[in-house]
């Protein structure tokens, strides 16, 4: 419907709702309208009807949850949090039984020396009377030396030193070689040459300075060498209170004479130059050994060295034993065991420095070829 409505100098036209509705509805726009409020209804109907098909959350009984959680406790893994502590906190005895596992490790022990002065000083006490120190070249006996006499703040390192490899390689080195075996009186195993045995023990005093040397192991022995070392004193009385001798070197002899009433273990080989040369060592000698309980009546254990000639690593074979009946009376004689003979292969990589190191801290010849009696 359209309305005239009339001012002087104009006439203007208006349209009535109804008009404008048909109007509107005539034209495209009205289909864009439309369109957007159907999706606009079917959007919010389908929103409402999602939210409805959630489930609602189960109420558990409080009962069921509180068992759930005991059970989840106890098999998970269990977490223990503790502070970071000084070493040095701990009583000393706790940290000298510590600080001593590190005596077969030489690169820890070099870290811990250089670490601080109170943390040098455990590490000379809990280390050094069970490393097995070696002395081969000329750098290693002076400084070791050096070491010997140098203000250590209290700590007297010659009386710490326990286990001891010497054999210099220069002449040179002899004297201070001598000095550190004289100054090294609380030694309980020495490897050296009979040479600086005799120099630094046998001829040094007529009493035995060094009583705790149980353990001796002799490189380059012969006749000649046997008897300079003998015939002093101070020989006799170093060499009778071994436990433990072991010789080695270029045809290996052993004296008729050397009384050792205290010795319990015996060994002697050859090197792989001999072996090259087709010298082998005797088992005779060892047999005697065992046999005779009046210059060894204490001894329980030969072992016979030498280089293994097929590949692979070491065999040990027991040789045989060494008896002796007893008279009991009326009864029949009884046999027992006295000792027995080892023949122990070693492979060709196997040097008797490390045979040493490792009978010195406990894991060597004499443990492997060890049986009651």
């Amino acid at each position: 419907m359209v309305a005239n409505i009339s001012i002087p100098g104009e006439t203007i036209s208006l349209l009535l709702p109804l008009d404008i509705y048909s109007t509107f509805f005539r034209t495209t726009s009205w289909i864009v309208f439309a369109a957007a409020l159907y999706t606009f209804t079917i959007n919010k109907l389908s929103t409402s009807s999602a939210t409805l098909l959630v489930p609602l959350p189960v109420q558990v009984p409080i009962r069921n949850a509180f068992t759930r959680y005991r059970t989840h406790k106890a098999h998970r893994p269990i977490l223990i949090y503790s502070y970071p502590f000084r070493l040095l906190d701990l009583p000393p005895e706790l940290v000298l039984i510590i600080v001593s596992h590190c005596a077969a490790c030489p690169n820890t022990y070099a870290s811990l020396v250089r670490t601080s002065s109170i943390v040098q000083r455990l590490t000379y006490e809990s280390c050094l009377p069970h490393m097995p120190i070696r002395l081969i070249s000329s750098e290693q006996v002076r400084s070791f030396d050096a070491l010997l006499w140098s203000p250590k703040k209290g700590v007297k390192v010659a009386q710490l030193v326990k286990h001891l490899w010497l054999t210099p390689l220069h002449s040179k080195d002899l004297s201070l070689s001598i000095n550190i075996v004289r100054t090294c009186r609380q030694l309980e195993s020495l490897a050296t040459s009979i040479y600086v045995v005799k120099e630094g023990i046998a001829l040094a005093s007529d009493k035995p300075m060094h009583k705790n040397c149980i353990d001796l192991t002799l490189l380059s022995t012969n006749s000649a060498s046997w008897t300079i070392l003998l015939d002093s004193m101070g020989g006799v009385a170093f060499m009778s209170n071994l436990r433990i001798l072991r010789l080695i070197g270029d045809r290996v002899t052993i004296p008729k004479d050397l009384f050792l009433d205290n010795l319990t273990h015996f060994s002697y080989g050859t090197t792989q130059s001999d072996a090259m040369h087709g010298y082998m060592p005797s088992f005779h000698a060892g047999e005697e050994m065992l046999g005779d309980r009046h210059m060894y009546p204490l001894l329980k254990a030969v072992i016979i060295t030498k280089p293994r000639s097929t590949p692979g690593g070491l065999r040990i074979s027991l040789i045989s034993c060494g008896e002796q009946k007893i008279s009991s009376g009326e009864q029949q004689d009884k046999t027992i065991t006295r000792g027995r003979l080892w023949l122990v292969e070693l492979p060709s990589n196997r040097t008797e420095l490390e045979i040493w190191c490792n009978n010195a801290l406990g894991r060597g010849l004499w443990q492997l070829c060890s049986e009651p009696y």
